[in-house]
Formats: C-alpha cells, sequence, structure tokens
C-alpha cells in the first residue's frame, strides 16, 4: 500500500479508475483474486492513507504531501451508480491495450468483439446519442 499512497501523494489526481474489491457473482471476468486484491488496496490507500499526515510519515519527508482524491470509480461492481461515455478513439486505444497483452487472451478478436459490444450495451443505460459507454460504481471520497 505504501506505493500506492506514495503514486497517490507525487501525482496528487482528482479521480482514480481501479477495479473493484467486491466479489461480482453476475461477472465471472471481474472476480479475478488479483484484481479484487488491486481495488482493496487502493480503497485502503485512498482513505484514509493518502490524505493523513500521519499515515507514511516517510512520503512528507521525500516532500510528498498528503492529498485526497475526490472521487474512486471501480470497474466490475456489482452496483453500477455511472455510466461514462466513451469516445470511438478511447474505446479504440483500450482494444489495443488489451490486444497488447497476447498472454491473457487466447482470441483477441473474440476479445476485441466483447469489448465493442460491452461498450455498446453500456451505453444503452446512458445519455441519448451516446453511442459506447463504461460502467463504474462511483465513489465520492468527498
Amino acid at each position: 500500500m505504501h506505493e500506492i499512497v506514495a503514486a497517490i501523494r507525487s501525482h496528487t489526481p482528482d479521480l482514480i479508475l481501479t477495479t473493484s474489491p467486491e466479489y461480482n457473482f453476475s461477472s465471472t471476468a471481474a472476480n479475478h483474486p488479483d484484481h479484487r486484491a488491486v481495488g482493496q488496496a487502493v480503497v485502503e490507500a485512498v482513505y484514509p492513507a493518502a490524505g493523513n499526515p500521519f499515515d507514511y510519515r516517510d512520503l512528507i519527508a521525500q516532500g510528498l504531501e498528503p492529498h485526497d482524491p475526490s472521487e474512486v470509480w471501480f470497474q466490475g461492481h456489482k452496483e453500477i451508480n455511472y455510466i461514462s461515455p466513451v469516445a470511438q478513439d478511447d474505446l479504440d486505444r483500450k482494444i489495443a491495450a488489451v490486444r497488447s497483452h497476447v498472454s491473457q487472451f487466447p482470441d483477441l478478436d473474440r476479445m476485441e468483439r466483447l469489448l465493442r459490444e460491452a461498450a455498446v450495451r453500456d451505453a444503452a443505460g446512458a445519455a441519448e446519442g451516446v453511442k459506447y459507454a463504461e460502467c463504474f460504481f462511483r465513489w465520492q471520497v468527498h
């Protein structure tokens, strides 16, 4: 968690995107133990450690002052309370990033198709005229 707190204090983000720490019975893809562990570590780093001047004093000595992100968005959470429109270019970049992980997906064409279908499906709950979207659980920290 020390490294996550250091990254938050160094980059001072207002928004953090991460995976959900909660088990989601409706999505096996969202439940990889490593992904849930990352989500949990981010939660613990965001509150209270990143903004607490009494946590990780060694970081303050390095010039990394406490910082509180305003929001954390969780992908793959069992509850959805925010739908973010996704531009075509951003969807294409996401797919390119997934395609670079050749060891993770045996059928990259299938994975691309699933990602595009999910972006269209998620857009059904978005504002009118949104072609692609992604769903999140939005935690407003402050």
